[in-house]
């Protein structure tokens, strides 16, 4: 810190800290069951994250039948052809 013509140095510690993204309020999703050739659509909701990033979604694994748009999945279970 300086005033022009004297300066002081002072230390300090910053912690950086960073959490996941996190279901709240009973937002986690559950098993259900889809009826073949029925649709079934889930909205993601209640996701928080500490640090206000901006969300997304991503599935690693998910089955043919599926779609992913935005924070919602669609199921429609076919037989195959």
């Amino acid at each position: 810190m300086s005033d022009g013509n004297l300066f002081n140095t002072y230390e300090f510690n910053i912690d950086v800290t960073n959490s996941a993204p996190k279901f709240i309020n009973g937002g986690q999703p559950r098993d259900v069951s889809v009826k073949l050739g029925e649709t079934f659509e889930y909205e993601v909701k209640n996701v928080v994250d500490d640090e206000f990033n901006d969300l997304t979604i991503e599935s690693v694994q998910k089955p043919s039948f599926s779609s992913l748009k935005g924070f919602k999945y669609v199921f429609k279970p076919t037989l195959p052809t």
